[in-house]
């Protein structure tokens, strides 16, 4: 069975995609923003538009939210996602892509609010923050690297065995 690409370590099946089919199993922000990365990587752009804060006006981004989902997604890492307060919660994480060869980093501070949805209450997506190089651990976003040089996404393994397939 394949992993779900959330990096949970579960099965796609028995994680992200179950959270595709009904939203009100992500009860915390950090479960909607594995299984938005997710819908990224799977080309689920119904989901992804579905999990924007009603605010963001998503439907007509849906072209640009198109293209973000033919990227090569890699591998996402959550670094930090503290306890909601009120409906608010922020997740900071970093993803990694390859395009025109070169291994890309996201990195963003995502904040989501509790939105009221007919009967029930989900949390959607409303906007980012990028920290700034002097915040970051990695300040390279475009690297070239080495077939036999240690993945930068932090892997432990080597590039050929990882991004770099």
């Amino acid at each position: 069975m394949k992993n779900c690409p959330c990096g949970s370590g579960k099965t796609l099946a028995a994680c992200c995609a179950l959270i595709h089919a009904d939203e009100s199993l992500a009860v915390a922000a950090e479960q909607l923003m594995r299984a938005r990365y997710t819908a990224f990587v799977t080309a689920n752009i119904d989901f992804v538009l579905r999990t924007y804060h009603s605010r963001c006006n998503s439907h007509s981004e849906r072209d640009e939210i198109a293209v973000a989902a033919e990227i090569d997604w890699i591998k996402l890492q959550i670094i930090d996602s503290p306890e909601a307060v009120d409906d608010t919660a922020f997740v900071e994480f970093k993803a990694w892509y390859m395009e025109d060869g070169q291994l890309q980093l996201l990195h963003e501070r995502s904040r989501f609010l509790r939105e009221q949805v007919g009967e029930h209450r989900y949390w959607r997506y409303i906007d980012g923050t990028f920290p700034t190089p002097a915040q970051s651990d990695n300040t390279a976003t475009a690297t070239k690297v080495g077939r036999n040089a240690p993945c930068p996404c932090n892997s432990g393994k080597k590039h050929k065995k990882c991004c770099g397939k």
